[in-house]
């Protein structure tokens, strides 16, 4: 059983266009249909390494290659969206190991926003 099939959630993911004419507009859909692995605790140790000062609010998921063995195009900045609740990515780490299963580690927070 390979690591990739604990990815059984599918998300979204959402990224901001490029700034135009000085101006940051909202953040358009960018993929669809991508498999994470149900959502975790981060250790304070691991929040630090991302210069995220508190670990209570964030969570990680991994997501792993599409079906062409290419990690999906994911970075930090974008917005993970799972089961209807919007994730600022705050890290995306790459783990690369051919043959065996590359994956991103996604370090997550909730998105607080008013409206």
């Amino acid at each position: 059983m390979s690591a990739a099939t604990m990815a059984i959630l599918t998300a979204t993911t959402k990224r901001y266009p490029a700034v135009s004419s000085g101006l940051i507009l909202a953040p358009v859909q960018h993929l669809t249909g991508l498999p994470v692995t149900p959502l975790q605790s981060v250790s304070a140790e691991l929040a630090l390494q991302a210069n995220i000062q508190d670990a209570h609010e964030v969570k990680k998921t991994y997501c792993f290659t599409n079906s062409q063995g290419a990690l999906y195009d994911v970075r930090e900045g974008d917005i993970l969206v799972v089961s209807g609740v919007e994730y600022a990515i705050r890290s995306a780490a790459e783990f690369n190991r051919p043959g065996d299963g590359s994956y991103i580690r996604l370090l997550i927070q909730e998105r607080k926003i008013t409206t």
